[in-house]
């Protein structure tokens, strides 16, 4: 099973050669996230929210790299931009000691 950062290599490696993405990777990359976020929020460990943030910013990476006429795809690149959106203000509350 690949870890995150390898499945958005392959997304992005996706969208440069063939210019779309499988919507599965989607899927996994959205869940994947959200594995990653939950455990950095329950650990509140400075590595751990540095990783997600790291993470988090590849997401982004990715997201904004997709461009699709997949109807599928957009709604999962839709969700995981709002993951990203609210992980990211976790992330930063947490810095900030406002759980």
């Amino acid at each position: 099973m690949k870890n995150l950062e390898e499945l958005l290599r392959d997304i992005n490696m996706q969208i440069a050669t063939h210019g779309n993405v499988c919507p599965g990777d989607i899927k996994v990359a959205a869940r994947k996230t959200a594995e990653l976020l939950a455990v950095a929020i329950a650990a509140s460990n400075d590595n751990e929210l540095k990783n997600t943030k790291r993470a988090l910013e590849l997401s982004v990476g990715v997201i904004t790299g997709v461009f699709s006429k997949n109807l599928e795809v957009m709604q999962w690149v839709r969700q995981l931009e709002i993951l990203v959106l609210v992980a990211t203000s976790a992330i930063e509350r947490i810095e900030k000691g406002q759980r």
